[in-house]
């Protein structure tokens, strides 16, 4: 990431983005910013999204920064239902493979 001096501070976040596949051109639309308040939020960083095997659930990471110092990091979930996304909610946990990894506080 490159910061610009003169930058708004919203300008400085990293933000979830999204893109669509041109069939006919056989190539990636150029990627604009995912304009959702309940993703992106003022003050935080959002990053590192996924959705579930299923795509019944959305994850993503939410941090803010002091500095180049991380405060605060949580991952997050929302419910995915034909492309409308829940209120997020932070994660406790994280099952993988039957074992558990617990997300940053």
């Amino acid at each position: 990431i490159i910061y610009v001096e003169k930058a708004n501070a919203s300008d400085k976040l990293v933000r979830i983005f999204y893109s669509d596949f041109d069939q006919e051109k056989n190539e990636w639309k150029t990627a604009e910013v995912f304009e959702n308040e309940k993703l992106n939020k003022d003050g935080f960083h959002s990053a590192n999204p996924t959705f579930s095997a299923d795509m019944s659930k959305f994850y993503f990471v939410r941090a803010k920064l002091t500095g180049n110092t991380l405060e605060n990091g949580r991952i997050y979930f929302a419910s995915h239902n034909n492309g409308t996304l829940g209120d997020p909610k932070p994660k406790q946990y994280i099952t993988l493979q039957e074992k558990y990894v617990l997300a940053a506080r």
